[in-house]
């Protein structure tokens, strides 16, 4: 080699590299990821929508909207591999993605480099873009976004899977546009190519729905406006290309008339199957703005840091800022089109790594980039300075250990391997109930479903979700063909609850699952009975000893009380601790509520529900600064939480602060004027004040538009009394 180059290659070792090693960079990358995921795979069930995606795969059924079809069709033929349980070869599925992922990133990283280097190959000598691209990917393999979903049965692998062949592949129309010329039909075949990808894509996960609108204006602004002269004839190739692969949602309407065992939303019929996949059930959440932003992008950041440190994200932000003064606006464009979408959408209200993948994607192509520019600099000033080049060795000495720090944390948090707890707490709630029993479930549903349709345990339990009743049409029908062994009268949707158990009490045994949202469907025939409750033939009034005989089984149930794997297992523990809180809260037993309100608290310290039944539940002792103590942290979380302000106008109208209890009165109305519960504590405070009439005028309009809320019948009947006498 030319001495004159020589001190600017060391730092690549190219002369030192066989070519055979860096050839041999993505098959490694895949192995080293896939075994890292499959060796801390969990080895059953877990929580959240992990066992349904289980169920799923193996029964080819209806996923939650909307519906995801490819991954119940990809999932089930890994459940043929003739080794493992159903619930370990569904885990397969993201393993493999997850590795296929780093595989893509690191390739998408060999070309991204070598499209932004320059001419002067001692620079950028192909072995050393290839150390660099392997050191990023390296980052992204093994940080926890990545890797907390690729061993568990989730849809986020399979997902990002193609957001990362997207990428890819524009990247390659772009080299293939400048190399052979825009109108060459090899670029137009890329594009058909990506158009059926992403209709195929969307089966993954609709989610990945939000990339459309920037990526048809990439694609025109970029290629097809100056260079293609049939633009609508490009567009219809391309939308035919994007509705074959959109047509895996025809599994839905086959699917569904099989009438499976999750047949969320029935879609049948095109207005169910329209409801199913633009995901009707959670509307409020698609263009609402339900927590306040300013701790939703601290979190975010909080994430950025866990996966990739100060130091990665510093190194990206370099890559960054080299794309802007380069002028790199294809590139700049193009990650935009990938980080913004899901990021706007997601940081409003999600607490995860899964759904913010895309951007930590994003954030590794400009680890790499930072990571070259950085290498570059470093050799530009050895051959100017001709400084000492074991500086540049000691950099990437940095590099290093800070991986190494990365991978040994990101392994405490995500070696699960032995994780059985999910599946033991599910047991042990179905071994909890008598033969032939009925379970009312909300949020345990996926798990003991699991275990029913996949392990066959306790067939002879009807498991049934409260919201099937609630919900037919975005959830499942209740039907009597899927319930052989309990009765499903015939009748309206609003009645079929009660009817439904009115039939089958005295055959069944029947048990709910404690829900602070719920629990007043049935509350006073609810009678506590371990994690559930036991629903009885009449209105119960629950003595002491039944009340110290219930916590006590309580106790011996929680098994893991002092120590949580995660977030999931504690809300968990935080549902069911809430859930049974607002039952002793309803029924007038506010110090036992308490005791089950203070210990959800401790679990999620900074949870509002908790905050909020807290403060309401020290009203009720009498308790006012404690009271107040609990509002002011609940508005200290979150400033737009109405409620706050309405329960805590309340407290302060108790304790002789009467203008300052109308002012907060007066806020919460103006946030939200549909509730209700603050014009009833108008009427109370008018009431207090001695003004009947007015009192009266808000607790009527209360009734307006909620004719069955019983204490605003009290309070009218009891006005119009005293006005009468």
């Amino acid at each position: 080699m030319d001495g004159s180059k020589g001190p600017s290659t060391s730092f690549y070792s190219v002369s030192m590299t066989p070519k055979r090693i860096t050839d041999s960079f993505p098959p490694l990358i895949f192995f080293i990821s896939f075994s890292t995921y499959l060796f801390t795979a969990l080895p059953s069930t877990y929580w959240r929508d992990t066992p349904e995606f289980q169920t799923i795969g193996f029964l080819l059924d209806i996923a939650h909207p909307a519906g995801s079809p490819l991954y119940a069709m990809m999932a089930k033929l890994f459940t043929f591999i003739p080794i493992g349980s159903i619930a370990f070869k569904t885990t397969l599925v993201s393993a493999f993605f997850g590795a296929a992922v780093a595989t893509l990133i690191y390739l998408i990283l060999s070309v991204l480099l070598q499209q932004i280097s320059t001419e002067d190959t001692a620079f950028d000598s192909s072995d050393g873009i290839r150390w660099i691209a392997f050191f990023a990917t390296l980052v992204f393999s093994f940080s926890n976004a990545l890797w907390e979903n690729s061993n568990s049965t989730e849809v986020y692998a399979f997902q990002n899977f193609f957001t990362a062949l997207f990428i890819l592949i524009l990247l390659k129309t772009d080299l293939f546009s400048k190399q052979s010329g825009p109108q060459n039909a090899g670029v137009f075949q890329l594009f058909f190519t990506l158009s059926f990808l992403y209709g195929l894509s969307l089966g993954a996960h609709a989610i990945l729905i939000l990339y459309l609108p920037l990526l048809l204006l990439l694609v025109y602004f970029v290629w097809l406006r100056p260079f293609s002269q049939d633009i609508f004839k490009t567009y219809a190739l391309l939308f035919f290309f994007f509705l074959l692969g959109f047509s895996v949602y025809l599994y839905l309407p086959i699917r569904s008339s099989r009438n499976p065992f999750y047949n969320w939303g029935d879609p049948e019929t095109l207005s169910n199957f329209l409801i199913h996949i633009t995901d009707r059930k959670d509307a409020s959440y698609h263009f609402s703005l339900p927590e306040p932003l300013l701790p939703q992008f601290l979190f975010y950041l909080k994430l950025l840091m866990e996966n990739f440190s100060f130091l990665g994200i510093l190194v990206a932000g370099i890559g960054l800022i080299y794309l802007v003064i380069k002028k790199e606006i294809k590139l700049l464009a193009m990650f935009a089109l990938f980080y913004f979408p899901p990021f706007i959408f997601f940081v409003r209200y999600w607490r995860w790594n899964s759904a913010f993948i895309p951007t930590f994607l994003v954030v590794t192509l400009l680890l790499g980039i930072g990571i070259r520019f950085i290498c570059k600099q470093c050799l530009m000033w050895q051959k100017r300075y001709a400084f000492n080049p074991n500086y540049i060795k000691v950099i990437w000495g940095l590099l290093g250990i800070q991986l190494c720090f990365l991978i040994w944390g990101h392994f405490k948090d995500n070696a699960d391997e032995n994780y059985w707890f999910t599946r033991d707490i599910y047991r042990t709630i179905l071994n909890g109930v008598p033969h032939n029993s009925i379970i009312f479930m909300v949020n345990t549903g996926f798990g003991l479903s699991y275990l029913q349709q996949i392990e066959g345990f306790r067939p002879d339990v009807t498991l049934l979700s409260v919201v099937d009743f609630m919900q037919p049409r975005v959830f499942t029908k209740v039907e009597q063909a899927k319930y052989p062994h309990v009765v499903v009268p015939t009748t309206t949707r609003e009645k079929l609850g009660p009817s439904f158990i009115k039939a089958n009490i005295n055959d069944h045994p029947i048990y709910w699952e404690p829900s602070f949202k719920y629990n007043k469907l049935v509350l006073d025939q609810l009678v506590p009975d371990g994690f559930f409750f036991r629903i009885s033939t009449s209105p119960v009034t629950l003595d002491v000893e039944t009340k110290q005989r219930s916590l006590n089984k309580f106790r011996e149930q929680i098994t893991r009380n002092t120590e949580f794997h995660d977030s999931e297992e504690k809300t968990f523990y935080w549902n069911i601790l809430n859930g049974r809180g607002t039952y002793y809260f309803d029924q007038k037993n506010f110090k036992l509520a308490l005791g089950y309100f203070e210990m959800a608290r401790m679990l999620i310290p900074d949870d509002m529900w908790s905050l909020k039944m807290l403060g309401a539940t020290h009203i009720q002792l009498g308790e006012l600064e404690e009271a107040e103590k609990f509002y002011l942290e609940a508005m200290s979380v979150n400033k737009q939480d109405h409620e706050v302000y309405r329960d805590l106008g309340l407290l302060y109208f108790y304790k002789g602060k009467p203008e300052e209890a109308e002012k907060l009165l007066k806020k919460a109305s103006d946030m939200d004027p549909t509730d209700f519960l603050t014009t009833f504590y108008f009427g109370v405070m008018e009431e207090e004040k001695g003004d009947i009439k007015k009192a009266l005028f808000y607790f009527e309009k209360v009734l307006e538009g909620n004719p069955d809320f019983e204490d605003a019948k009290d309070k009218v009947n009891s006005l119009q009394q005293r006005m009468n006498s």
